[in-house]
């Protein structure tokens, strides 16, 4: 839906030009989890997973992604976890690698 789309864009520049004032900010996240969601069909996103990766596509690489970019002195992460850019289409088999990119399970032992 384009004017959805036109409202999460404008609604990311405005808080991507309020956070990128904070020195503490070293990162900026796209989404938590949806990457992992989607992989993993937490959702029952299976059956039409490939208008799903299409939408996701659209939604945090081409409106979120292309518009903050610029705007921010930081990293941005499509999704957390992730494997960063490694993947294809920002979609990537396993989003948790210990390889690379970040994760949400931290095993300290």
């Amino acid at each position: 839906d384009p004017s959805f789309l036109r409202n999460v864009r404008e609604e990311v520049m405005i808080q991507a030009g309020r956070l990128n004032k904070y020195p503490a900010l070293t990162v900026f996240g796209g989404n938590n989890e949806n990457k992992q969601a989607l992989q993993e069909d937490w959702y029952h996103t299976a059956e039409n997973a490939s208008l799903f990766v299409k939408e996701y596509q659209e939604l945090y690489a081409g409106t979120i992604r292309t518009n903050v970019i610029d705007m921010i002195d930081v990293p941005f992460l499509m999704s957390s976890p992730s494997n960063g850019e490694s993947g294809t289409e920002w979609i990537n088999d396993n989003p948790n690698s210990k390889f690379s990119g970040d994760v949400h399970y931290y095993n300290y032992q």
